[in-house]
Order: C-alpha cells, then structure tokens, then sequence
C-alpha cells in the first residue's frame, strides 16, 4: 500500500516527539497531522497517539468513529489486548510499517 494521500493524525503531549515523527511520516509519503491535545475536524485515514495521557480518549473516539489507530506507547502494560502498539523509542520504519498495516 502507497502512503501517499493518506491522512495520519498524530496526538501525543510531546511536541519534540511530534516534530520527529511528522518529519518521518512525511518522508514516508503520509499526509501528517499533529496535535497535543485528542481531537479532530474530519477523521482521518489512521491515528496514532500516545496511550498515556491522551490515548484512552481518543482512541475511544477513533473506535466511535471507525478509524484505525496505532499507540505509541512507553508502557505496553497499560495498553488494551488486541490494540496495535510501537514501543517508544521505535526503530526507522516501524511506524510507517504500522500504519499501513492498520489501514489494511
């Protein structure tokens, strides 16, 4: 699958963090979105945000309104069975691959 025209929102309270993985994403051909706080004006094709603090809530949202997502996460531990993951720090390619997968 090409990323190119795809939306990714990015929600993490980082903003040195969001800076990094917008220019990765970007890079990869996404169409990036970054935010500190949950929430959006139009969904986008996938979300991936930090579980702690902000994931819970919107990831919720996202499963409301049917969007796929990814969490970035420090601690897997506190993160939901069944949810995609990539582990801070990742590795180069890791979240591209991940979002592609979760669109899928």
């Amino acid at each position: 699958m090409d990323a190119t025209g795809k939306r990714v929102l990015v929600v993490d309270d980082d903003a040195v963090l969001l800076r990094a993985v917008a220019r990765e994403l970007r890079a990869a051909g996404w169409q990036v979105d970054t935010r500190t706080e949950p929430g959006w004006t139009s969904a986008p094709d996938v979300l991936l945000a930090d579980w702690d603090p902000h994931g819970p809530l919107t990831t919720g949202s996202a499963r409301k309104l049917g969007v796929p997502f990814v969490v970035m996460t420090g601690n897997d531990a506190l993160v939901l069975p069944g949810v995609t993951i990539v582990r801070k720090p990742w590795q180069p390619g890791e979240l591209d691959a991940a979002l592609r997968a979760a669109i899928r």
